[in-house]
C-alpha cells in the first residue's frame, strides 16, 4: 500500500479520503484494530489482576473516611479553558479565574493533564469517564464512541 502513495490518516477521515482517495481510506478502514493483544493475555490472567484490585480497593476502603456514595463528582470538559497563570511568560493585572479558583479552595479540586487541546472533546470525555488513555489504543481507532462502543457487549 505504501507503494501507491497511501497515507492512512485514522484521525481525519475527510483529510485521508483527499490524500488517499476515497477508495483507499475506506480500505485503510477495514481492519480497524482496538489494540494489540499482549502476548500473556487470557481470561485467567484477567480474573487475576481483577482479584488484585479488588484485594487493593478492600485495603484502602478500611481507612477511607468517605464512600462514594458520598461524593459529587463533577467533570467541566472545556478542552479550550486553562488556568492562565500556569502559562509560561504570561504576566496578568488581574486574575482573571478568580471565582473558579474561589469554588477550587471549598471543594476538593486540582488539575489534569489534557492530551488535547482545542478539539477532541468526545475523546477527551471518553478518557475522563472509562479511564482508558486513547494512546493505548492502535492509530486505527482515533475516535472509541463510533468506532468501539458501538461494538462492545
Amino acid at each position: 500500500m505504501e507503494k501507491t502513495g497511501n497515507d492512512p490518516t485514522f484521525y481525519n477521515q475527510l483529510a485521508g479520503a483527499q490524500k488517499n482517495g476515497p477508495v483507499l481510506q475506506f480500505l485503510n478502514n477495514l481492519d480497524v484494530q482496538v489494540m494489540e493483544r499482549p502476548s500473556d493475555y487470557s481470561a485467567k490472567k484477567m480474573a487475576q489482576i481483577k482479584e488484585r484490585y479488588i484485594k487493593r480497593a478492600k485495603q484502602i476502603d478500611q481507612t477511607r473516611l468517605n464512600t462514594l456514595e458520598d461524593q459529587i463528582v463533577i467533570f467541566g470538559l472545556s478542552e479550550s479553558f486553562a488556568d492562565p497563570t500556569q502559562v509560561p511568560g504570561i504576566s496578568l493585572p488581574a486574575d482573571p479565574i478568580a471565582n473558579v479558583r474561589k469554588l477550587k479552595q471549598q471543594t476538593t479540586a486540582g488539575y489534569m493533564i489534557s492530551s488535547g487541546y482545542g478539539g477532541g472533546t468526545a475523546n477527551m470525555e471518553y478518557m475522563a469517564l472509562t479511564g482508558l488513555n486513547l494512546a493505548n489504543f492502535s492509530p486505527t481507532l482515533p475516535t472509541p464512541y463510533t468506532q468501539l462502543v458501538p461494538q462492545q457487549k
